[in-house]
C-alpha cells in the first residue's frame, strides 16, 4: 500500500470511528421533562398529607397506609421549574413506603407487606411541539423482581387550550434501560394542538406488594434523531466514495496494463 493511501484509510477510519462515537454516545434532540437533580424539599406550605401529619419529610417522603402525600419541588433540570408530586399508598397494605428524590433519581421503595397504587409527577411548561418530539423515554436505572412486569405507567399531556391526550403504558412494557413510547398512539392525538403541548403527567401503577423500581429521567425526544441521520449518512459517503476511487483505480491499472 502506498503512503497516500495508508493515509486515506487512516482519515477514513478516522471518521468512520467518530461516526460510531456520535451515534452511540448522541442524547439527539432531546427535551428533559425531569431529570431529578433537584431533590425533594419540604419548604411550608409545598407538602401535605390526607391525614394532615407532616411529620414525616427529610430524606425520603414515609407514606403510612390509605394515606396520600403530595407535595412540589422548584429547580434545576425541571422543565417549568416545577415539579408537582403526588403518591398514595394503598390501603389495604400494613406497612409504609417511601419515595425520594436525589441526585438524579426517582426511588419507589415499598416493604413486603404494601405498595404505593401511586406515583404521579406532573409539569407545566412552555409550548413544545410533540409532533416533532413525539416519542417519551423513561430511563429505569432498576427494578427489583417484583416490579419487573408489574409496573405500569399512565402519560396524559395537555395543549394550550386544555386539549388532553392519555396514552397507557402497559407493565409488560417497561424495563431496566431506556424505554420509548411513540405518543402518536395515544387516545386523542388527533385532536391535539400538537405544536404547542403546555402539560404533561406521568403516573406509575402498581398492585404488587414490595415493587421497588428508580427511575433515573424522563423526556421527550425524536426517533431517530436527526444527528444519528447525519452521521450514518456520512459514513455511508465515505464508504461510497472509496469504494468508487478503489474501482477506478482498478480499472486504470487495468487499461494501463492492456
Amino acid at each position: 500500500m502506498s503512503k497516500q493511501c495508508f493515509v486515506r484509510s487512516q482519515i477514513l477510519a478516522a471518521c468512520l470511528l467518530a461516526a460510531f462515537c456520535e451515534i452511540a454516545s448522541s442524547k439527539g434532540d432531546i427535551i428533559i421533562l425531569d431529570d431529578f437533580s433537584t431533590p425533594l424539599q419540604f419548604n411550608d406550605g409545598q407538602f401535605s398529607r390526607s391525614d394532615s401529619r407532616n411529620d414525616f419529610w427529610a430524606p425520603d417522603v414515609v407514606i403510612a397506609p390509605d394515606v396520600t402525600a403530595s407535595w412540589y419541588d422548584v429547580g434545576a433540570g425541571i422543565l417549568g421549574g416545577r415539579r408537582n408530586v403526588e403518591a398514595k399508598n394503598a390501603a389495604d397494605s400494613s406497612q409504609s413506603s417511601t419515595i425520594s428524590i436525589d441526585n438524579g433519581f426517582l426511588s419507589v421503595n415499598s416493604p413486603s407487606s404494601n405498595f404505593l397504587c401511586l406515583s404521579c409527577l406532573s409539569y407545566n411548561f412552555t409550548g413544545i411541539d410533540v409532533a416533532f418530539h413525539h416519542v417519551f423515554l423513561i430511563n429505569i436505572s432498576s427494578m427489583d423482581p417484583a416490579a419487573l412486569g408489574n409496573i405500569a405507567g399512565i402519560l396524559k399531556i395537555k395543549d394550550n387550550v386544555g386539549t388532553m391526550a392519555i396514552g397507557t403504558i402497559p407493565a409488560a412494557s417497561l424495563k431496566v434501560g431506556s424505554n420509548r413510547f411513540e405518543l402518536s398512539g395515544m387516545s386523542n392525538w388527533s385532536s391535539l394542538n400538537k405544536t404547542n403541548v403546555t402539560f404533561a403527567e406521568l403516573s406509575f401503577t402498581t398492585a404488587t406488594p414490595a415493587a421497588d423500581f428508580v427511575v433515573g429521567s424522563i423526556a421527550f425526544t425524536t426517533n431517530p434523531e436527526p444527528t444519528t441521520f447525519t452521521v450514518m449518512l456520512a459514513g455511508f459517503a465515505c464508504f461510497a466514495c472509496t469504494g468508487l476511487r478503489k474501482r477506478w483505480l482498478h480499472n486504470r491499472r487495468k487499461v494501463t496494463a492492456d
